[in-house]
């Protein structure tokens, strides 16, 4: 049998799904496939973070605290977020856990990371724009990108972990 790998169209992916379970290799691919995109993420992030100006970063000691802060919370919707899949395919009965799971998350990570692109590139654009006409003061700016950092990664995290349920609910109610 031919492997099909969906990359962006979850409609199909979910009907596959509700069909049965995905074969071995193809689930591998979307693990490896999911794990590139945390690392392309992760990349991405790092270069962003080197073309930041020096003079909004505050100290060493304050950006770990706010970047503890966010990875904890990233951390918290995820653990929360894979319960919640969990049940969402039907906890103890639930069937291809595994196979759902990280073909959904791989699909959904590359709509999601398309969708964070729309946002944050010209929310960083206006946010420059609006700091520089109300005259605020670097470290005044760096308050107000902790601050969206942290109210993005809540609201991005959880409209995911939505969406991943609804996806499944609508696989396991064939």
């Amino acid at each position: 049998e031919e492997m099909i790998m969906y990359i962006w169209d979850i409609r199909k992916l979910r009907n596959d799904l509700r069909e049965g379970p995905i074969e071995s290799v193809d689930a591998m691919f979307y693990v490896f496939g999911t794990l590139f995109l945390m690392y392309v993420s992760i990349v991405v992030g790092d270069i962003v973070f080197l073309y930041v100006p020096t003079e909004t970063l505050l100290t060493v000691q304050h950006n770990m605290v706010v970047g503890t802060i966010d990875d904890s919370l990233s951390a918290l919707i995820t653990l929360f977020g894979v319960i919640y899949i969990w049940y969402q395919n039907g906890a103890n009965h639930g069937k291809y856990f595994m196979e759902r799971f990280w073909s959904i998350v791989f699909v959904l990570g590359i709509r999601f990371l398309v969708l964070g692109a729309m946002i944050a590139v010209p929310f960083i654009v206006v946010f420059s724009v609006l700091g520089g006409l109300m005259h605020l003061m670097p470290h005044q700016m760096v308050i107000m990108g902790d601050v969206s950092s942290l109210l993005f990664t809540v609201v991005y995290g959880v409209l995911f972990i939505y969406r991943f349920g609804v996806h499944v609910r609508y696989i396991v109610a064939k």
